[in-house]
């Protein structure tokens, strides 16, 4: 019973985060409600930087090209030696590129374009992922995601965010290009490999002579997404939290539980650890490190995508990331994503109210979700119902 709530949430996300053909995008599905990608999109001073830089702009040009929705946007590379590696600015300006800041009206109106401006292109490429999430959580024209301030201005509160995964755990659906997307979105700027699986249960090794085969393959996929590839060895002395689901029967939102410090003084820790003073001899105050597995399980996207907001920004609000998920990976419609927050939230310890409460909502569902995935999850909870009876 305790675990049901979030079984009827695996049932529904499972046949829309990795549909049966075509590849999965997991968070990436860019709904834009029957609305044509229409953004014109420029680029500023890229001349003065390196091919694999280069490529990294074309991946945010094309991103804002096939998916943004919005006004036109001029992607500008400036010198920056104050801010860290992947800070962007976005502010609404004027066409004539003059700077002056312009008024903004509730409905978006008052400016000509918008800017997203920074010292690297990785910077250029978080921007416009940031906008693509604003636009996904119903701010297509940034308005409420600026209100009324005129310029955001965001940087990666740990300098390292990287994940070891599993290869061979990874769903057949999801090509490496879409997991390099997908951690690009949410800011991971490192991927671990190791020849120790991470996973007791797996049979997957990576001999060393194959390791150096196979990265060179890797690291030329991952690199225009402004990922590192690493080996065990260049980690081993570095505190990590392990985000996989341990009971498959038992499904959480992990999030809450864990305390990622505002201020890097330390490494990414379990919020009920006992404090630890940081090795000052590492570099551990600069990295967020997990160990995740990216499976059918579709919590597991949920909390990947957790860890990299909060590595990025460890003071975001719980209830704000799985939002975003939800509004991400399904629809933003708030008739689901509400309510589905909710569940999440309560996910590592569901009461009886909370189940009723999942049941009156879900029979409001019928709208909002296919029919298939309504009667499965009906059937489910009638079963439930019966034997809570018995």
């Amino acid at each position: 019973m305790k675990s049901f709530l979030t079984l009827a949430l695996l049932i529904v996300s499972s046949l829309s985060v990795y549909p049966a053909d075509g590849d999965s995008c997991l968070w990436l599905r860019f709904d834009r409600n029957g609305i044509s990608a229409q953004a014109s999109v420029e680029t500023i001073g890229t001349e003065m930087l390196d091919n694999v830089q280069r490529s990294t702009v074309e991946i945010a040009v094309a991103e804002l090209r096939d998916n943004w929705t919005g006004a036109p946007i001029t992607l500008q590379i400036v010198k920056d030696t104050t801010h860290k590696n992947g800070y962007f600015k976005v502010e609404k300006l004027p066409n004539d590129h003059q700077g002056t800041t312009l008024p903004l009206g509730g409905d978006g109106e008052g400016f000509d374009r918008i800017f997203i401006t920074s010292g690297s292109a990785s910077g250029l490429l978080y921007g416009a992922y940031f906008i693509l999430r604003s636009q996904a959580m119903g701010d297509g024209c940034l308005c409420k995601t600026l209100g009324n301030e005129d310029v955001i201005e965001q940087e990666p509160a740990y300098q390292h965010r990287l994940v070891k995964i599993d290869l061979a755990s990874l769903p057949q659906q999801l090509s490496l290009k879409n997991l390099a997307r997908a951690f690009a979105s949410i800011g991971i700027n490192g991927i671990v490999i190791t020849d120790k699986s991470p996973n007791q249960n797996s049979k997957f090794k990576v001999p060393s002579s194959k390791f150096q085969v196979q990265s060179s393959k890797f690291q030329a996929l991952f690199a225009p997404y402004q990922i590192e590839l690493l080996s065990d060895t260049d980690t081993q002395d570095i505190t990590t939290i392990d985000i996989r689901q341990r009971n498959p029967l038992h499904l959480q939102y992990l999030a809450p539980l864990w305390q990622i410090p505002a201020r890097p003084e330390g490494a990414l820790s379990p919020s009920r650890a006992t404090e630890r003073t940081p090795d000052t001899s590492t570099n551990s105050s600069l990295c967020c490190y997990a160990i995740a597995a990216i499976t059918q399980n579709p919590f597991s996207s949920l909390n990947l995508y957790a860890f990299g907001r909060m590595a990025w920004m460890p003071q975001i609000v719980k209830e704000r990331v799985a939002f975003e998920w939800l509004a991400q990976t399904f629809t933003e419609n708030p008739l689901f994503v509400i309510p589905m927050r909710d569940v999440l939230m309560k996910s590592a310890t569901p009461t009886p109210a909370d189940i009723e409460n999942f049941i009156s909502i879900w029979h409001q569902m019928e709208r909002v979700v296919s029919p298939r995935q309504y009667s499965l999850v009906e059937e489910m909870l009638e079963r439930q119902l019966e034997d809570a009876i018995d």
